[in-house]
């Protein structure tokens, strides 16, 4: 294997400029038949193929640094140790969290609207959508509540089998339906 200097963006065989470490790896193995040393971590010992590697799996190197500073403390270092996106992301993370809040209000509201404005408990009759709650009829198969699911951002059409393998009831009922024999007890 070959050696050449960590973080370098020129192949040490030919000297040609590649944009990243990774991509310097792929020309050296391609181009000149030989595959260059791993990096190793100075403080676990481990070896890691590029220095984003390093970063996202070595806990020892990243020493929290991530998202603990403002943009005007990072170094040239840290911005150059950043994938596009981390930089992207720190320099747009208000925009970025106000955005994943609104959709995921959208889904939530698609829920409300779609399956429980005109909802009635399918036991009773009730019919106020303040009271009426989602009853899991195989609790086995649940994967995630409706409420993880909106959070969560899944599909519309995930949300409706869901939807689909379980029954809307009041809370009364509800809660019944779970505690049948909670006052027993008491008799």
């Amino acid at each position: 294997m070959a050696k050449y200097y960590l973080g370098s963006t020129r192949c040490p065989t030919c000297d040609k400029k590649i944009k990243t470490e990774q991509g310097v790896r792929m020309h050296h193995t391609r181009t000149h038949d030989t595959r260059l040393d791993n990096r190793i971590c100075d403080d676990c010992g481990k070896t890691f193929y590029d220095e984003k590697s390093q970063l996202n799996l070595c806990n020892s190197c990243v020493d929290g640094f991530r998202y603990s500073k403002t943009p005007e403390e990072l170094t040239d270092e840290d911005w150059r140790t950043m994938s596009s996106y981390e930089r992207w992301y720190y320099k747009n993370s208000d925009k970025e969290i106000k955005r994943v809040q609104k959709n995921r209000r959208k889904r939530r509201k698609y829920v409300v609207q779609k399956h429980l404005i005109n909802a009635e408990c399918e036991r009773c009759g009730f019919n106020d959508p303040r009271a009426i709650e989602f009853h899991h009829t195989d609790r086995n198969k649940l994967d995630e509540s409706l409420l993880e699911m909106s959070r969560n951002m899944r599909p519309k059409e995930l949300i409706e089998k869901e939807i689909t393998r379980g029954e809307l009831l009041c809370a009364n009922c509800h809660l019944i339906n779970h505690h049948p024999n909670r006052f027993e007890k008491f008799k």
